[in-house]
């Protein structure tokens, strides 16, 4: 029950960060995809395999961080 508390907690951390995020400047595409990054690892690695899951999510944002870099 806390464990589900924690993830509700930090996942709706993600959601306002992600909102929030637009007042930051030429950066701001970049910390956005990050969070938006950290939704989908809430989201989806609880529901498939953790490892497949965060081996393309790596890939992802290491493709992310190249292009804005």
């Amino acid at each position: 029950m806390v464990d589900i508390f924690i993830s509700l907690m930090s996942l709706g951390l993600d959601i306002l960060g992600f909102f929030f995020i637009e007042s930051f400047g030429q950066r701001a595409d970049m910390v956005r995809a990050d969070h938006a990054a950290g939704l989908i690892k809430r989201l989806v690695l609880p529901l498939s395999s953790a490892m497949t899951t965060y081996d393309v999510l790596n890939v992802a944002s290491a493709r992310v961080r190249h292009k804005f870099t």
